[in-house]
């Protein structure tokens, strides 16, 4: 019973997102299309398996219903836009594929290169000594593979690499010194380097995900937002829906209100009390509706903006070309009437 529920609710979806973007639901320009795109193929071959199931038409059918109940389990893809973590570590886990490529190259071009140096030294001492016992030295670099195998696990913990350091001793102790020192720049050096490489790969991810970056701007402004209507009751009181300039004079002389409008990136003291409610009271009517007070906030919350002082220096200008006519307005001898 489940699963046609998930279907139709799913189909339900399709069908209110097609309606609501109208054209814009295949227009590749749109931001969600490849979403659409995928939500509506997931939907289809769900709806074309449940088709040939109940048909039961023949046996390459059934099998082509069994390719396409795969394609089901892409449903959790859907569910990685709306859950910031799960989407950032996909993204991760993705966009680290090519730098693992070149991290394995770099291992297998330092075990290999360690591995032949290992192999040389066995191969000597096996020809100055071949009556020499080294059969517990064949077992862990019995050959170029199996010296790399032996060489990796003592990097990644699979072994203790204490055990080949001392089977390499027999051939020569300061075998023991070579061993730890490949160890000791593998695991401290190389290794961590590699893990800064990925965690600074991750980091730029995070930091140029412009979906993470659009959602976190807007939770910050909704945020704002509901601490200003928060301020506006605690100012009006519980239910009035218009601030009087004297009520909010009054409010912002409380070092705790004063504290609270810093928080949010306003400088309101007591001595600029009445100059901040006079800008934000379009109207001057002496009173400012909730509205107001959030419009009239934000747009004083940062720093100024380009916008802000490009439109200050128009005013300017403008205010200077007037002043300027009036000047010579001023200069101009006036006429002189003649008498009669």
């Amino acid at each position: 019973v489940e699963k046609p529920r998930s279907l139709v609710a799913c189909t339900l979806e399709l069908v209110v997102r097609v309606a609501d973007e109208a054209s814009r639901f295949f227009d590749p320009n749109n931001k969600n299309f490849q979403w659409n795109l995928f939500d509506l193929i997931i939907v289809l071959s769900s709806w074309g398996e449940d088709v040939i199931r109940m048909a039961s038409i023949n046996v390459s059918a059934l099998r082509i219903a069994r390719l396409l109940r795969l394609a089901r389990i892409l449903r959790i893809v859907r569910v990685m836009r709306f859950f910031q973590d799960l989407r950032l570590m996909v993204q991760g886990i993705l966009a680290s594929l090519k730098p693992l490529l070149w991290c394995i190259m770099l291992l297998l071009m330092i075990i290999f290169c360690v591995a032949m140096f290992v192999l040389q030294v066995l191969v000597n001492e096996l020809t100055d000594n071949p009556d020499k016992d080294l059969s517990s030295l064949i077992a862990n670099f019995g050959g170029l593979p199996m010296t790399m195998y032996t060489l990796y696990m003592s990097m990644t913990g699979g072994i203790s690499w204490g055990e080949p350091a001392a089977q390499l001793s027999k051939i020569n102790p300061a075998m023991i010194f070579m061993y730890s020192s490949f160890i000791a720049f593998s695991v401290l050096c190389m290794l961590n380097i590699i893990t800064g490489v990925f965690v600074e790969n991750a980091s730029a991810i995070t930091k140029s995900d412009a979906d993470n970056m659009v959602m976190e701007e807007l939770a910050a402004q909704e945020r704002r937002l509901d601490e200003m209507r928060h301020l506006f009751e605690l100012a009006a009181g519980p239910g009035v829906s218009v601030l009087r300039e004297d009520q909010f004079v009054e409010f912002v002389q409380q070092r705790k209100v004063q504290a609270y409008f810093s928080k949010m990136g306003l400088n309101v003291q007591k001595d600029n009390a009445r100059a901040l409610f006079h800008l934000i009271d379009i109207e001057s009517d002496g009173c400012i509706a909730v509205s107001e007070f959030v419009e009239g906030c934000a747009q004083f919350i940062g720093n100024a903006r380009q916008l802000d002082i490009a439109r200050l220096r128009h005013e300017i200008r403008q205010v200077a070309h007037l002043i300027d006519r009036f000047m010579e307005t001023c200069t101009q001898p006036l006429p002189l009437e003649s008498s009669t």
